[in-house]
């Protein structure tokens, strides 16, 4: 890997990549590789040309506002998205969907184990039950019930809609849903794209595109002002853009910085891109503020601007989300959910 920031790791990450985990040593002790990688020297790559970004860089979020899952009521969060509503829609490891108001608020549940209509199985390892959530700008809210092989639809209240995907969804996973009510999902399959009404239009299958980008696990998360889907792929630590026909239009380099790669991409109304680790898989060590921990912010013309280090509060387990009347929030990896106030230095 450039920069040789992985010559130490452990096992394999959940998408089949290896995971670094540096050990503890003096500075004088590290290779003239592993100096570079410390002083946070990137190579910053879209659509073929690079730049260099500085050693030192600011950190432009703040948390403002947070909730304990204790205080919510949650098991194991996993996943958050945003209304129209400006309420926060959460999934976690009791199969269920937690409504929260921005004040932080339970506003109400539904969901319960099982293979009914309204009933979830998100298999997965204890704190990661592998259920992800999107709401549509219709207010519509879209389940990967990754047990169950499909994709639920409720109303915001809650009330059964349909379900798609049952027979073409092995383990749906992220999912992403555009102005239309379009959905993008990666399952084992690969990435696909499914209309409104629940039809499959096209579906990316790794291994099969000359172009590398589109071989590895194309992760969908959002969607930028220009209607293109953005999406990590943890496996080459980049950042991809899809535009409605699942044609590549951008894609750019975010170094090695990330433990286990890239794995949520989110996007604000300036078009700067939030980029979140992977994170540890299994048993690891607590990282709070552990190098690898931490989120990215590049701007527009994909220059990293920003980190989230971690510390004092634990690692964004999720990019930040951005509501109707710019509120920001964010889960931590030990499930708190946070309201951010971000800063971003004018370029």
């Amino acid at each position: 890997m450039e920069g040789g920031c992985r010559e130490t790791f452990m096992q394999p990450s959940l998408y089949g990549r290896p995971l670094y985990w540096p050990p503890p040593q003096p500075l004088s002790s590290l290779s003239s590789n592993a100096i570079i990688a410390l002083c946070v020297v990137v190579l910053a790559a879209s659509c073929g040309s690079s730049t260099s970004v500085s050693p030192s860089l600011p950190n432009p979020f703040l948390v403002v506002n947070h909730w304990s899952v204790e205080s919510l009521g949650l098991q194991y969060p996993d996943d958050l998205a945003i209304g129209p509503d400006g309420n926060i829609y959460v999934t976690d490891n009791s199969n269920r969907v937690t409504v929260i108001s921005p004040q932080g608020t339970v506003l109400r549940r539904w969901g319960s184990q099982g293979a009914g209509p309204g009933q979830f199985q998100f298999n997965g390892p204890v704190g990661d039950p592998h259920g992800r959530i999107a709401v549509g700008s219709s207010g519509l809210v879209y389940v990967s019930d990754s047990g169950n092989d499909r994709v639920q639809v409720f109303s915001s209240g809650g009330r059964f809609v349909k379900q798609f995907g049952s027979d073409q969804l092995l383990s749906p996973d992220f999912l992403a849903v555009d102005g239309d009510g379009n959905t993008y999902i990666l399952d084992d399959n690969g990435t696909t794209k499914f209309s409104a009404a629940g039809m499959l239009v096209w579906r990316i299958v790794p291994g099969v595109s000359s172009d590398p980008d589109l071989n590895h696990g194309i992760l969908p998360r959002s969607l930028d002002s220009h209607g293109r889907l953005l999406a990590a792929l943890p496996e080459r630590d980049r950042v991809i853009y899809l535009d409605a026909d699942g044609h590549k239009v951008d894609a750019f380099d975010i170094g090695s910085l990330l433990l286990g790669g890239p794995c949520q991409v989110t996007v604000d109304a300036q078009g700067n891109t939030y980029v979140t680790a992977c994170g540890p898989q299994g048993d690891m060590p607590d990282y709070v503020g552990g190098q690898g921990a931490d989120s990215l912010v590049f701007n527009r013309e994909h220059k990293l601007v920003g980190e989230w280090p971690g510390a004092p509060h634990d690692s964004l387990g999720t990019s930040p989300l951005f509501g109707p009347h710019g509120e920001v929030f964010a889960l931590e990896r030990d499930g708190t959910l946070v309201e951010l106030n971000i800063t971003l230095l004018e370029q």
